[in-house]
């Protein structure tokens, strides 16, 4: 894992050293060792973590390239001397880039395919400033924190944000497969790179299909496990995370211990037992990571504050829970995400597939807030970044399922499961691997054949068989997922007391009526309906948002300190 910061200024001048004081702290939880480039107008900052090299890679014609993942610098920096500025088109595997041409005072910034790795930039009155994370920009003190209302609007209504557009005003990411090149501080030029790739040959028969899988996923596996002694792996039982545990067990010679998640409950025992004897059957250790209601109070502002580009996904506190757990003991962490969206395991897929009348609908139809009065403005402008992509899917000769599995490839991934592990992970000083998102296995899902995906009703049918294959006396021909955290249960215990501080929190006062926030809240004291749970939810860490990354409140504190603050 590695994080960096810079700027390109307009004028030429070189900028004041202590704006990358600022950046390389914001930035420090993402290395140990850091080091520093500036010449002219062009300024650099590293962090890196249990790496020989602590420098920069450059080459004779004065270029110089960072590189956040897993691509090797000199073979990146040659390719774009072979390609110019679409070399990163032809680059596989979890990256961003940054790259700077002292020849022609060129700045390329480059993301992954699928969004892996995080990178964002502003257009400043300085020059343009970029870094791996939004905390980083604010801290260069280039431009104010304002909340951009229209993408706040957007988060309430879906959980996270689409497109290049940030919460945070006036901060742009660079988009999953994109390239963009600013010559002189100024944005030129920007290349896109398809991330569904070209459409391949689907196998012709069931066990054609999991000897494909097999093949893909057996070799992302080794590249996610080069160079580690020993690994971790968060598991809650679910059926990729068992094929990813097997396929460990089987690749590699290191030490493997699981990290087992569960939430203090009826439920939640059920989880970790269902865990702990799949993971038993390959003998592998278990930790259990149980977590409480108490917990979740004592660790969302660590995680609101971890997140600077807001995602309010109850799956964060798995993953934070389980990350702390492995953090003394790991570098590197394996976790099955992708998985659902490349071999379509998420149940909204089907439901896609299904006519009105036989229960399907739209994905995203409808937003966490929408018909409850709770925003000053009703239209349904959040849906125009998801139209959008539905537009340019329909466009294309994709099957129902694949405009399906593409709409949640395009912003719900990248922006929302990817964007909250990174950050979790970062904190705790660990680096993700992600072998679904490995090209070629991500590609092979995608392309499967509807009825290698889908079978009996159920997702994921080819992994399940490769499962079968393995686990013969277990049938996973059953519907199995991680427990939901109770978050508007845990709400309603302390509604009274939170409604009256979220309602006049500024944020959420510039796109909801307070008097309508409080109701809200009291309602949910008195009757914790799961529509008025889930709106309270995302007001609740919108708020905690806007105080921490908009206001600068501490992360350290309570929930009440925070929002009273």
């Amino acid at each position: 894992m590695t994080g960096f910061a810079g700027v390109l200024t307009y004028s030429g001048e070189a900028p004041d050293e202590a704006l990358l004081d600022r950046m390389e702290v914001a930035l420090e939880h993402r290395g140990t060792s850091s080091a520093r480039y500036v010449t002219g107008g062009f300024a650099m900052v590293r962090l890196d973590r249990g790496s020989d090299d602590s420098g920069f890679y450059t080459d004779d014609g004065g270029a110089l390239i960072e590189i956040d993942g897993a691509v090797r610098p000199s073979e990146a920096l040659a390719l774009y001397r072979q390609q110019g500025y679409g070399f990163a088109g032809k680059l596989t595997g979890p990256y961003a880039i940054a790259l700077y041409d002292a020849a022609e005072r060129s700045r390329l910034l480059a993301r992954d395919l699928f969004g892996v790795r995080p990178l964002y930039f502003a257009e400043t009155d300085e020059g343009l400033v970029f870094a791996s994370e939004i905390s980083a920009l604010l801290a260069s003190g280039l431009l104010p924190p304002r909340m951009d209302r229209a993408a706040c609007e957007e988060l309430v209504q879906l959980q996270f944000t689409c497109g290049a557009r940030t919460a945070v005003k006036g901060v742009t990411r660079v988009l999953p497969g994109e390239t963009l090149v600013a010559l002189k501080g100024k944005l030129v030029d920007r290349y896109r790179r398809d991330r569904l790739g070209a459409r391949r040959a689907s196998p012709h028969s069931e066990d054609d299909a999991l000897m494909g899988f097999e093949k893909v996923f057996h070799g992302a596996v080794e590249r996610s496990l080069e160079g580690c002694k020993s690994v971790g792996i968060i598991y809650g039982g679910e059926v990729e995370g068992t094929v990813l545990l097997a396929a460990t067990r089987v690749l590699f010679r290191g030490d493997i211990k699981v990290y087992v998640p569960w939430l203090e409950s009826d439920k939640g025992r059920k989880s970790f037992e269902h865990a702990r004897v799949n993971a038993a059957q390959l003998n592998l250790p278990v930790e259990s990571v149980c977590f409480t209601e108490e917990d979740f109070w004592r660790d969302l502002p660590r995680i609101v504050g971890a997140i600077d580009d807001p995602v309010a996904d109850y799956m964060e506190y798995y993953i934070h829970e389980a990350a702390r757990a492995a953090a003394p003991h790991h570098e590197r962490i394996l976790l099955s995400s992708g998985a659902d969206e490349m071999f379509a395991g998420r149940s909204r897929y089907r439901s896609v597939m299904r006519p009105l009348w036989l229960g399907g609908r739209a994905m995203r139809a409808r937003g966490f807030l929408e018909d409850l009065n709770l925003l000053h403005d009703e239209t349904p402008t959040w849906r125009d970044g998801i139209s959008a992509v539905q537009s340019r899917l329909a466009s294309e000769n994709l099957t129902v399922l694949q405009r399906a599995q593409g709409l949640d490839v395009a912003d719900f991934l990248p922006h929302d499961v990817l964007a909250f592990q990174d950050r979790i992970l970062a904190r705790q000083g660990l680096d993700g691997a992600f072998p679904y998102l490995d090209n070629q296995v991500a590609e092979y899902g995608f392309w499967l054949e509807d009825r290698f995906k889908i079978a009996r009703g159920l997702g994921k049918s080819v992994l399940r068989r490769y499962l079968a294959k393995r686990f013969e006396t277990i049938d996973w021909n059953q519907r199995y997922r991680w427990p939901s955290v109770p978050v508007r249960s845990w709400i309603s215990h302390r509604a009274r007391d939170l409604g009256n501080l979220v309602a006049y929190t500024p944020g959420v006062t510039a796109i909801s009526p307070p008097d309508a926030v409080e109701n809200l809240f009291l309602q949910l004291q008195d009757n914790p309906t799961k529509r008025a749970g889930n709106a309270a939810w995302q007001l609740l860490f919108f708020a905690l948002w806007y105080k921490i990354h908009i206001e600068g409140r501490r992360s350290d504190s309570s929930v009440f300190e925070i929002l009273a603050g």
